[in-house]
């Protein structure tokens, strides 16, 4: 695990969530540079690992909902 990634997995559930919403917004209707995929990345890896279930229902239903909060109930 890259250093970046831990200090993610220390993040309180409402940061990780607020970390997410902030990266969506900086990306929304933009291409995306190397840098943002990478954090991305690592923010989906961590909530992947939180919420299982909700992350598989999310990326199956993201073209109707992209909203991660519909899913996991933050």
């Amino acid at each position: 695990m890259t250093k970046q990634a831990s200090v993610i997995a220390k993040r309180t559930n409402e940061e990780l969530i607020q970390d997410w919403q902030v990266m969506d917004a900086l990306t929304e209707g933009k291409g995306v540079t190397p840098e943002q995929a990478t954090v991305r990345g690592w923010l989906m890896d961590e909530i992947e690992k939180r919420w299982p279930k909700q992350f598989d229902k999310w990326i199956d239903n993201c073209h109707i909902d992209d909203n991660i909060e519909s899913y996991i109930g933050a």
